[in-house]
């Protein structure tokens, strides 16, 4: 492996270090989007059978997350402690600028009408648990003070949360 590839992996685990600190963001959602997912599963599940050639591959991706993680975590605790809405608005920014990306990925095979059974079953689902909840007292006091807005906006960070969370796994 020449020094460019081990460099270029050093950077693709100090970003997806970075990127572990930051709330919302998975490290591998990164790898998805950096093109090092596949390879990275596969030298994790080969580690036993090509150990050499595996721990070439990840010791600098290793070794980037964890100086991205040391490092940007005092930064992100520096700016959320002086700069809390900045910050706020600055992670807010980068999870929303992931998405067009993440789309792009998860529908690179076209979109198919039966993938979204699943989040539509899972959507109903839990509009009856929390009608359930509602009427039955237990905990609902949260849920009957929401406003319209915080709805909307708590649906939308859960389904992109879910969406990264189902990225990182593919």
């Amino acid at each position: 492996m020449g020094f460019k590839r081990v460099l270029r992996n050093f950077f693709n685990g100090v970003f997806m270090g970075t990127f572990e600190v930051v709330p919302g963001i998975s490290g591998g959602t990164l790898a998805v989007l950096l093109n090092i997912y596949d390879k990275l599963i596969m030298s994790v599940s080969h580690i036993k059978d090509d150990f050499r050639n595996s721990v070439k591959y990840l010791a600098p991706i290793v070794l980037g997350m964890v100086v991205g993680i040391f490092t940007f975590s005092y930064v992100i605790l520096f700016l959320d402690k002086n700069y809390p809405m900045e910050t706020n608005f600055l992670l807010l920014g980068l999870i929303v600028g992931l998405v067009p990306m993440l789309l792009a990925r998860a529908i690179g095979d076209g979109f198919k009408i039966l993938n979204t059974v699943p989040f539509f079953l899972m959507f109903a689902a839990m509009i009856v648990i929390v009608c359930l909840s509602l009427t039955s007292g237990t905990d609902g006091d949260i849920i009957k003070n929401i406003t319209v807005f915080e709805f909307f906006k708590l649906v939308f960070v859960g389904a992109l949360a879910s969406f990264c969370l189902l990225l990182g796994t593919m």
